[in-house]
C-alpha cells in the first residue's frame, strides 16, 4: 500500500501562513481535528508547526509578555521539515514517523505539496486488525503523574523523555491522560487570560487536572489492535491505559506502538 492511498489531500485546511499567530494555529487544529499544520509563505511549504512546538514555546520561561495571539507561527515552527512522496510505502512512512518521533509528514510530489499523512491515518489502518491482541505490544508505564502535580512538571517530564503523552494516575488508578495537545491549549488559555506581569508566578499553580483529558474507558491485554486504534480515535488521545480483568494497571499502549506495528509490515515485533 502506498501513501497516496491514505494521505489527507485537502491541502487548504492543512496549511497556515507563517505570519499568522499560534492562536490561529490552535484554532485551525481544533477546527479540522489535526495535531500539526503545514506552514506556507507565498504558497510554498516552508515549515511545519505541531502541538508539541506550541506547548514547548508557551510553557517556557522565555515567553514573557507575549500572548499566543501575538506570537507568529514563524517563530515557533520547524523550518524545512522532512517530506515524503506519495509513492512511498505506508510501512516506510510509518518507520520515518517512528524514527524521528513525529506525528505526521508532508507529502510532496515534484516540488508540489499534495497533502500529508499523520498517525491518525496509521490508526485507521490498524482498525482492520481484529485478531492480534495488544498484550505483546503494550509496554510498562515508566512515568506517570498525579492530577495535583504542577503542569510545568508534566511538560518537563514529557519533553525530557520525548513522550507524546502521560497517564494521570490517582489512588493507583488511571483517571486521565495529558498530551502535547492538552498542554498547548492549557498554556495558551493561561497566557491569554492572565496579565503578563503575573504569569511568571501564576504558571506554577497550573495543575495537571486543569489540562488532562478524563478517561472513562480502557482496554485489557486481550483487547485487539483494532480495539485500541478505534478507542484512541474515538477519544482523541495518544495513549490508553491497559487494565487487567480485576482493574489493576498492567501497562500502556500508544500511537507510537501502533505506528511501529505498521512500520514492521503489520506484524508484531519479535
Amino acid at each position: 500500500m502506498k501513501v497516496v492511498e491514505i494521505l489527507q489531500n485537502e491541502v487548504r485546511k492543512l496549511t497556515i501562513d507563517k505570519n499568522q499567530s499560534i492562536k490561529d494555529a490552535l484554532s485551525l487544529m481544533d477546527k479540522h481535528n489535526v495535531s500539526m499544520l503545514l506552514c506556507m509563505s507565498d504558497e510554498k511549504l516552508v515549515g511545519m508547526i505541531t502541538e508539541r512546538d506550541i506547548a514547548d514555546r508557551l510553557g517556557s520561561s522565555r515567553v514573557k509578555q507575549l500572548s499566543p495571539s501575538r506570537i507568529h507561527v514563524s517563530g515557533v515552527m520547524t523550518y524545512n521539515p522532512r517530506v515524503i512522496n506519495s509513492n512511498m510505502s505506508i510501512e516506510e512512512a510509518a518507520e520515518l514517523m517512528d524514527r524521528y518521533k513525529v506525528s505526521g509528514l508532508p507529502v510532496v510530489d515534484e516540488n508540489e505539496l499534495v497533502g500529508f499523512i499523520s498517525q491518525n491515518e496509521i490508526l485507521e489502518l490498524c482498525t482492520k486488525f481484529t485478531t492480534f491482541t495488544i498484550k505483546e505490544m503494550m509496554s510498562e508505564v515508566k512515568i506517570q503523574i498525579n492530577p495535583m502535580e504542577r503542569l510545568i512538571h508534566a511538560r518537563k517530564l514529557m519533553f525530557e523523555n520525548k513522550f507524546g503523552s502521560l497517564l494521570v494516575i490517582e489512588d493507583m488508578q488511571p483517571v486521565g491522560v495529558i498530551s502535547e495537545g492538552t498542554l498547548a491549549r492549557a498554556f495558551a488559555n493561561f497566557r491569554e487570560s492572565v496579565p503578563a506581569r503575573h504569569q511568571e508566578e501564576r504558571i506554577r499553580y497550573l495543575l495537571v487536572q486543569d489540562a488532562m483529558k478524563q478517561l472513562n474507558e480502557h482496554i485489557t491485554p486481550e483487547s485487539t489492535i483494532a480495539d485500541a486504534a478505534n478507542l484512541m480515535l474515538k477519544l482523541g488521545v495518544r495513549a490508553l491505559p491497559v487494565l487487567s480483568q480485576v482493574g489493576s494497571l498492567n501497562g500502556i499502549i500508544t500511537k507510537g506502538d501502533l505506528t511501529r506495528f505498521v512500520a514492521n509490515g503489520f506484524k508484531l515485533s519479535k
